[in-house]
């Protein structure tokens, strides 16, 4: 790859790393979640330091976002997240992204077919409920996915769907009828009929909305906190569904696709994998070449508690709590180990051996990108660790600049960390 290093630097450094302004065309994450950065942020490195069908690897992927700009501009996107609820919503993203690209015309139709289907449920006396699209849709999409993405849709709902819902745990957060209503839309999103794909996006409405519609509404750090509700609200769940699928509609409708994805080639994979439990011993690469970027922005010491940010939804996914307990245990950085003395020196240790297992991930003219707390955070043992970790596997620091953190992109208004360094690296042999 002939690349002017020089001339990449230079112009990275014209950029306004604030993102005051949207830039048009870009994806938007499709269920909500914490501490994600814009999509401006990938699209810009990714730009600059790869080329049409190369890889892109986030291995903290969270909602999506780096997937869905890869896939726009005709990467390829290795995406890894450990949080269940994180992993499907890449998926769902990365999944619309890939159809806009391949098969357009099937778009329509599953958006239609999703808002009548809840605008029916709403009517409907029974929680039975089918979706409503036809079986030659379902098969066409699932189908058209299967041949770009892995795990395919069935595969993939399998492993981060095990069990019918916890109903006795989501009982505290919701008012009688709302958990009625939850019920009906669950039926049928997750009813045999359904293609997986139609079923993954019906799950991902109804958790994406679950929060919201949950009697608990100071913030979703009290859902994290378990702080029960002191008294249950009826809410509408149904025009918070209608509401969701118009958002998505919009999103896709309005995503500028850069490049092409042509060919049947597989685009995306998506990883439910834990860095700090499994390191790379059970990882397998489903990609037959290495990637030629890595963009992340790694977990914070003690800023997010991700998993119990989506406890409802992990509820709904069929979790119990000793499992979601254990999914806590395995995070890095979780705000729930602040208590703990040491808790940002493990932080450290434990972003550095997880780097380690990703590095055997990296083409040897790769480039790694990744978003960090500025020094002011105190959060600089993390960065140090990193910073040895490259250093001794060959890599030398190539570009870093400081960034706001707009609080309207936060969803944590609350935190401490106001403001990020994005750093690049590059292998010394470059």
């Amino acid at each position: 790859m002939n690349r002017d290093l020089g001339k990449i630097v230079r112009d990275l450094r014209t950029v306004d790393w604030d993102f005051p302004v949207q830039f048009s065309g870009t994806s938007r994450i499709v269920h909500w979640y914490p501490g994600t950065y814009p999509p401006e942020l990938p699209a810009t490195l990714l730009q600059a330091f790869s080329s049409q069908d190369d890889i892109i690897f986030d291995p903290y992927a969270g909602a999506g976002t780096t997937g869905a700009e890869a896939v726009r501009f005709g990467r390829r996107a290795l995406l890894v997240e450990s949080n269940p609820i994180g992993a499907a919503s890449s998926y769902g993203l990365t999944g619309l992204v890939l159809l806009k690209s391949i098969r357009p015309e099937l778009l329509a139709p599953l958006f239609d077919s999703l808002e009548a289907a809840f605008s029916r449920a709403n009517r409907a006396r029974t929680t039975g409920m089918l979706l409503g699209l036809d079986e030659w849709y379902q098969r066409e999409i699932d189908r058209s996915l299967s041949r770009v993405i892995t795990p395919t849709p069935e595969a993939f709902l399998q492993v981060v769907k095990p069990n019918a819902p916890r109903w006795h745990l989501l009982r505290p957060w919701f008012d009688k009828r709302t958990l009625q209503q939850v019920r009906k839309a669950i039926s049928f999103a997750v009813d045999a009929q359904q293609g997986s794909f139609c079923k993954l996006l019906g799950l991902l409405a109804v958790s994406g909305v679950l929060r919201a519609a949950s009697s608990q509404t100071k913030s979703w750090g009290h859902i994290a906190d378990n702080v029960l509700p002191k008294r249950l609200t009826e809410k509408d769940l149904f025009s918070l569904l209608v509401t969701w699928v118009g958002r998505a509609r919009a999103m896709i409708t309005s995503l500028e696709l850069v490049r092409p994805n042509v060919g049947s080639e597989r685009r995306v994979a998506v990883v439910a994998h834990s860095w700090n439990a499994d390191g790379a011993s059970s990882f397998r690469n489903p990609f037959r070449d290495k990637s030629l970027l890595l963009v992340t922005s790694p977990p914070y010491a003690n800023a997010i508690d991700y998993t119990l940010s989506q406890r409802l939804s992990l509820y709904l996914f069929g979790y119990s709590d000793d499992v979601v307990a254990q999914m806590v245990a395995k995070e890095i950085g979780a705000r729930r180990k602040r208590f703990s003395s040491c808790a940002e020196t493990t932080w450290g240790e434990e972003l550095n051996r997880s780097l380690i297992a990703q590095l055997k991930l990296l083409d040897t003219e790769a480039h790694i990108a990744m978003v960090l707390p500025h020094r002011d955070a105190g959060r600089d043992v993390g960065k140090e660790r990193l910073s040895e970790a490259l250093k001794e596997h060959g890599w030398t620091e190539l570009f870093r600049v400081n960034r706001s953190i707009r609080q309207s992109r936060t969803r944590q208004s609350w935190t401490s960390i106001k403001k990020e360094t994005i750093y690049v690296y590059r292998h010394a042999n470059l």
